[in-house]
């Protein structure tokens, strides 16, 4: 745990710590307060479904580590633009309290890498809004 960072989250709620490659996750995961869930997305003009939540990549940039993706389920707005590896992209969903969060490790030509987190006593309330939205 002492390679990790603690960082906070694109909103401004803290993060906790942040994996940057699969000896850093797993090292989160036996820690044991979330549920992880790894991701290889391509872009496929589809979403992907990743744990309880879908995931659609819209663009990457490889030469900036940078991707665009729409996550099913956000109360908000679902594209989050621009993102950069190893930023925690956060968000929250229907009657949810603690922030859901993704984090992409790697991005190239046609996918991004990274992994799903939410807390384990989550209840999975975006299965219900992704349907609803026809994405999953």
């Amino acid at each position: 745990m002492s390679e990790l960072k603690r960082v906070n989250g694109d909103l401004g709620v803290q993060s906790g710590y942040i994996a940057t490659n699969a000896k850093e996750l797993q090292a989160l995961k036996q820690v044991g307060d979330r549920n992880y869930f790894d991701f290889h997305i391509e872009r496929t003009g589809k979403p992907q479904r990743v744990g309880d939540i879908s995931i659609l990549l819209k663009k990457t940039d490889p030469k900036h580590n940078k991707y665009t993706v729409d996550v099913a389920g956000r109360r908000q707005a679902d594209r989050e633009e621009e993102k950069n590896i190893n930023e925690p992209v956060q968000f929250y969903l229907a009657k949810t309290r603690m922030p859901l969060e993704i984090v992409v490790n790697e991005v190239q030509k046609e996918y991004i890498i990274g992994y799903f987190r939410r807390p384990r006593n989550w209840c999975g309330a975006a299965t219900e809004v992704s349907r609803a939205r026809g994405m999953l």
